[in-house]
């Protein structure tokens, strides 16, 4: 319950009662009422010019393209009826202009101006004027009488656009009249007092309130499906490329993800940010918090996996090289799985107990509004920028509706995918398990419709009133609270009496009666017309129309008891109808009841339930002191087995618990224990004599056959003694303990307590694992005696008791037979449960075991032929190596001979020039001499 604090001062002081009845004619009152008119209008001009000055807006006419929803009413715009603030931007409708948020700009001039003027030393101001924008962060610092809250940081993400943050806000006179209400020590209160001023800014603060990694993961993927279709998120040319069928097909998946994670964000509102604040800042008993949110955590992380199965079958179709174009060409194995097995009885139930408590929880949140508290708490939390302006009722009833959209989706999907593919089989079974999935949860909500009608109308029914029946048997309230009576079908009709008389009465229609119920004083009680029995047996009762009346029936009881007829009108043919079709339906389904049980009174039954009542304690306390012999016998084996460790006799095998379970709920059998036992006799007088035999050396056949006819004296002489019922597992204690003494004397009283004789190692062993064997059988024996006779004297009872009382009360027994039958069956059932858990189980493992080994050997396969392609792609670049290297070499040897050439070439050239230079020579000396010559003659010449 919410703690409520200075309760008092919330509520209004009445006038006296002098002050109520007063009237006063004033002459201001008449000045008043002449001129009502001028004020009205007065006022109304005013509160626009208010609303206008305190909104801080600066509107002129939109220009843009596209739809834009309207910051206001968040319904579209068109460019002719949308106004746009040229300070911040935000654009509505021209009629809601005067619902717009808070201008931020001025906001922050009107917080610039405060701080220049305040001069203040401390810079708490300074931090909150800076986290009005969204890149900063404000670290709030708790009051010191809050211990348990711990300082923490307020961040406002860059990714939020400045116009849902002025969508949000709210005027200051509204936040400052909330904060100076709002007593509580939450964290919330807190931060409306450090703010001060700048309370407006408070619905920013509140985003530290919920896990940022799940928050940041949630907005990340609503902005990956901010598109309005997949048309408009892909490319237009790879849209472009696509058939028609393709893209509508494409746009019903996108629309469905879409859908998807609105709803896990509608989740993530309704547990991060209220009820998370119910119980921390409220602190609200858990239980209350529960009822408004049923199955909440099990809702988000359900419907978390199914989106992500599906964003991841969105990642695995993007094209390659780019994550923005997607053709998912598979969806109908994810809704399969989603709807099917596991996940289909998970969703049955869980959707089942939401929507079945959907108005419970819906009224018990306007219960809670009545307090001033939880109105702040309500008023603050709406006001979040991350809860869409969406209260807890919408909330609810988007939850309740969201798999009823699931059908239309699929639908269209199936519309647009080809017939006769593996798709289009998924998609077609996905869309009847959704259907049946949503007939289950109806049928969920309508069963506990009927339940919470059927206990209203049982709180309202006066606890003595009774009814007589047919056979002289009195009915009762507390014979409607039967478990295994449930309501069927409900609703007022007319009894017609033996003077034509209409009597108004509330029929209710029980899977076995049909009974009527008038009120009284605001209680019902059974109804008394013509002192005919309220209540009729579903058991031989006929439905038949009257005749020239449509809206009327006969209900005609044809019991044992002496045949009854009521008849019965209501409203309308159609109802008539109805009626008529859930009464015939409830007696062919109703169940067989026995001639003796339906003839039983009401006190012969107590009488009887009580007698079996101390029977069955009785049983209880034989079962118990059965279950300490047990426990003593078996304490017993463990001493005999510490004792034989003592011994020396280390290698025997010893068990030390009996043959038998006390709590088994069958009777155990004797006889297979003592024909065990004697199995074991023979087999232990075998090892003795095969030991007297070695010992004395004599013949193996004479010893044998002279102990043998000695053992079997003396066994003849133990069997002889006891009774020949004794064979059919109902020995008695004494007599076993008797075949116990009588054994251990004829087989071990002259050989191991003689003296006489001494046995080797093995032999030794295998005679003390005999006798302890045998001990065992003959404790188990005994255990079984002490449960048969509990059992018999038990059954002797019953016996006795049916014979005293004859066929009036012959149903104890019948009634104890079946409570013992219940009970084993219980128990078969439990452990047939466990088997089946346990073979779910390995059915899983194995599905499992068999998916991980598809998945290995896929990736294998895969491993193998990128192995495959490696080698291919090795192969052929050998191969090119290999030829450009022959390449290279028919290369290089060409240069190597053109090389030679070259070299030859050079050769032939210095030898040509030394020729030429020889010739040189030998011209330029031939000149020479030429010329000596000719200068030589001219001399002569001269001379001569």
């Amino acid at each position: 319950r919410i703690q409520e604090e200075e309760w008092n001062k919330y509520v209004v002081p009445s006038k006296n009662e002098s002050e109520k009845y007063k009237v006063s004619r004033t002459f201001s009152f008449l000045m008043n009422r002449m001129t009502s008119t001028r004020n009205k209008c007065k006022t109304k001009n005013k509160d626009t010019k208010d609303k206008e000055k305190l909104n801080r807006h600066s509107f002129t006419n939109g220009t843009f393209s596209g739809v834009i929803p309207c910051m206001a009413c968040e319904k579209a715009l068109l460019g002719k009826e949308s106004l746009q603030c040229s300070y911040c931007k935000v654009i509505v409708h021209k009629s809601c202009k005067e619902c717009a948020p808070v201008c931020t700009k001025c906001l922050i001039e009107k917080g610039c101006k405060g701080v220049k003027m305040s001069n203040m030393s401390n810079r708490a101001s300074t931090m909150v004027l800076s986290s009005v924008h969204p890149s900063s962060s404000v670290p709030i610092r708790p009051s010191a009488g809050r211990s348990e809250v711990s300082q923490q940081s307020h961040f406002l993400s860059k990714s939020v656009p400045s116009a849902s943050f002025e969508r949000r806000s709210t005027p200051f006179s509204e936040q400052d009249s909330e904060t100076s209400t709002w007593r509580s020590k939450s964290r919330s209160e807190e931060m409306l007092q450090t703010l001060g001023t700048f309370s407006s800014m408070d619905p920013f603060m509140m985003e530290d309130d919920v896990d940022l990694s799940q928050w940041t993961d949630l907005r990340t993927d609503a902005q990956e499906f901010e598109a309005e279709s997949w048309s408009l998120l892909v490319d237009p040319v790879f849209c472009s490329k696509q058939e028609k069928d393709v893209t509508k097909r494409q746009d019903v998946i996108f629309e469905l993800m879409q859908t998807e994670v609105h709803h896990v964000h509608t989740l993530f509102i309704m547990s991060e940010i209220f009820r998370k604040g119910m119980k921390e800042e409220l602190q609200l008993d858990h239980s209350t918090v529960d009822r408004i949110f049923p199955c909440l955590d099990e809702l988000l992380e359900m419907h978390r996996q199914f989106f992500c199965r599906m964003k991841e079958r969105r990642q695995e179709s993007c094209e390659a090289g780019s994550e923005r174009n997607f053709v998912i060409s598979r969806i109908g194995d994810i809704l399969v799985q989603q709807f099917s097995e596991e996940n289909a009885t998970k969703m049955k139930k869980i959707y089942g107990e939401f929507c079945s408590h959907q108005k419970e929880a819906v009224n018990l949140f306007k219960e809670l509004q009545q307090n001033k508290k939880f109105q702040n708490f309500i008023k603050l939390r709406n006001s979040n920028l991350l809860a869409r302006r969406r209260g807890i009722p919408e909330c609810i009833l988007l939850v309740t509706q969201r798999i009823t959209k699931y059908p239309v989706l699929v639908e269209r999907i199936l519309q647009h995918s080809k017939e006769g593919t593996e798709e289009h089989k998924d998609l077609c079974k996905a869309l009847c398990l959704i259907k049946d999935m949503i007939a289950a949860v109806d049928l969920k909500v309508n069963e506990y419709e009927k339940k919470q009608k059927l206990l209203e109308i049982l709180s309202r029914t006066e606890n003595k009133t009774y009814t007589k029946l047919k056979n002289g048997h009195v009915f009762r309230k507390q014979d409607l609270m039967r478990k295994e009576r449930i309501l069927l079908h409900e609703g007022l009709v007319y009894w017609k009496t033996a003077t034509g008389r209409l009597k108004d009465t509330l029929a209710l229609l029980l899977t076995d009666v049909l009974l009527f119920l008038q009120e009284k004083d605001q209680k019902y009680i059974f109804a008394a017309v013509d002192q005919k029995p309220s209540v009729i047996s579903l058991q031989r009762l006929i439905v038949r129309e009257v005749a020239n009346e449509e809206r009327g029936m006969f209900l005609i009881s044809a019991s044992s008891a002496g045949p009854e007829m009521y008849e019965v009108h209501t409203n309308s043919k159609e109802e008539r109808n109805n009626w008529m079709r859930h009464i015939q339906d409830a007696v062919e389904s109703c169940p067989e009841e026995e001639e003796g049980k339906k003839s039983e009174s009401d006190e012969d039954r107590r009488i009887a339930e009580a007698k079996a009542s101390r029977i069955q304690k009785c049983q209880e306390s034989l079962s118990n002191q059965d279950q300490q012999i047990c426990s003593s016998l078996e304490e017993k084996l463990r001493i005999y087995a510490e004792l034989g460790h003592m011994s020396g006799f280390e290698d025997v095998h010893v068990e030390h618990h009996l043959l038998i379970k006390p709590d088994s709920g069958e009777t155990p059998q004797a006889a297979s224990l003592l024909a065990a036992a004697l199995r074991e006799v023979e087999s232990l007088r075998v090892a003795v004599t095969t030991s007297q035999v070695s010992e004395t050396g004599r013949s193996a056949e004479e010893s044998i056959e002279e102990l043998s006819v000695k053992h079997r004296f003396r066994a003849n002489e133990i069997l002889e003694s006891v009774p020949g019922h004794c064979f059919f597992g109902k020995l008695s204690h004494s007599v076993a303990e008797s075949i116990e003494s009588d054994i251990i004397k004829v087989v071990f009283g002259q050989t191991l307590h003689g003296g006489s004789m001494s046995f080797p190692g093995s032999t030794r062993t295998e005679i003390v694992q005999a006798i302890q064997n045998l001990t065992r059988l003959l404790y188990s024996m005994q255990a079984a005696l002490a449960i048969q006779d509990s059992h018999r004297e038990l059954h002797r009872l019953l016996l006795q008791e049916n014979e005293k009382t004859g066929r009036g009360h012959g149903s104890l027994l019948h009634l104890l037979l079946e409570q013992e039958k219940f009970r084993n069956l219980e128990k078969q059932r439990v452990e047939l449960a466990n088997i089946h858990k346990l073979k779910q189980q390995f059915q899983q493992e194995q599905q499992r075991w068999l998916r991980e080994c598809e998945q290995r050997q896929r990736e294998h396969e895969a491993r193998e032929g990128w192995l495959g392609r490696r080698e291919q792609e090795c192969g052929c670049q050998e191969e090119l190596l290999e030829r450009s290297r022959l390449g290279l070499a028919l290369q290089l040897q060409e240069y190597q001979q053109s090389l030679e050439r070259l070299q030859e070439g050079q050769k032939m050239v210095e030898r040509e020039r030394d020729n030429v230079k020889m010739q040189k020579q030998l011209l330029w000396h031939w000149k020479r001499c030429q010329q000596s010559l000719l200068s030589s003659t001219g001399s002569y010449e001269v001379c001569g």
